[in-house]
């Protein structure tokens, strides 16, 4: 189970050089456009959220 676990780790390491290389690269366009993206993603999780919490109470 360790060797999983080490296997893993690793492949998490390897993910995010490769993000921060992706990072590093992304022109101010891009960046401004994945904040968009990520806003609205927070909205629709905001929304679902609102919908579930009268179901959860």
């Amino acid at each position: 189970m360790q060797e999983y676990y080490n296997k893993k780790a690793k492949e998490c390491e390897a993910a995010v050089v490769q993000l921060e290389q992706q990072i590093a690269r992304m022109t101010s366009d891009d960046a401004a456009s994945l904040k968009v993206q990520m806003d609205r993603v927070r909205r629709e999780m905001k929304n679902y959220k609102a919908a579930l919490s009268p179901v959860v109470s």
